[in-house]
């Protein structure tokens, strides 16, 4: 099993190339006067995803303090086996969806259509916000 795993990577990488699998994407975005490469990763992508990550630990950490007091639990079944693992699982499971989140969001800025394109900052700032909403609901039950 392991040597028909091989055989696939390799065939993949010498079809695409090692060139193919490792640069760096640019979109070129076209304007009435000159032709300039856009950079996907900038300060605002930069900012968005700072905003998105500091609020997921906000919203942990209140919801951490809030389950020690006992004055709440975990609402989000999905959530609950990672709360009950600690801190680690969280961080490590948070991590991994808001990079799915970040990666969609970067697929949008890349895309070919300016309408889509627009639209990027939409699915991180939302998550920002409920996260941001989640813990500060969190805060008042965990000072009762």
């Amino acid at each position: 099993m392991r040597v028909k795993h091989l055989a696939v990577l390799i065939c993949l990488f010498a079809r695409f190339g090692a060139s193919a699998l490792f640069a760096q994407q640019d979109i070129k975005v076209v304007t009435a006067d000159t032709d300039k490469k856009a950079k996907i990763i900038d300060k605002k992508f930069l900012i968005v995803s700072s905003a998105l990550f500091a609020s997921t630990f906000f919203d942990a950490e209140t919801t951490f303090s809030c389950i020690k007091a006992g004055t709440c639990r975990e609402g989000n079944p999905l959530m609950q086996p990672f709360f009950r693992n600690g801190r680690p699982a969280v961080y490590g499971f948070c991590a991994g969806v808001n990079g799915a989140f970040l990666y969609s969001s970067y697929c949008l800025r890349k895309s070919s259509n300016p309408t889509v394109r627009k639209l990027w900052w939409v699915i991180p700032v939302t998550m920002t916000v409920s996260h941001v909403i989640i813990g500060g609901a969190n805060l008042r039950f965990s000072f009762k």
